[in-house]
């Protein structure tokens, strides 16, 4: 016993103690995932843009005029947004991004 009380306790004690700092400062995390709820569905006719996106059971749907269409959002799952292609504002990209 006095020979693990002198030698072996501070050893183990020793080896515990700096195994614990030795915890790498990076490393990668991996993570995995399922879809759940589909994505909104669009339709556009003459100066609307219809969308429609899944909330929980329903379907919730929402028209946005074109010419006022910057910085809109349907309620917390999509942002709309526009950016012409041209200086006369004739062609543009409208872009949906989703939270």
């Amino acid at each position: 016993m006095r020979l693990f009380m002198t030698f072996l306790f501070p050893l183990i004690l020793l080896l515990s103690i700096s195994s614990a700092g030795a915890a790498t400062p990076g490393g990668i995390i991996h993570f995995q995932g399922t879809i759940v709820e589909g994505g909104c569905d669009y339709r556009s006719h003459l100066q609307q843009l219809e969308l429609s996106c899944p909330q929980g059971q329903k379907v919730e749907t929402r028209q946005f005029s074109l010419r006022d269409i910057a910085g809109q959002s349907f309620a917390s799952l999509a942002k709309v947004e526009m950016h012409y292609l041209d200086p006369e504002h004739s062609k543009a990209i409208v872009v949906i991004s989703y939270h």
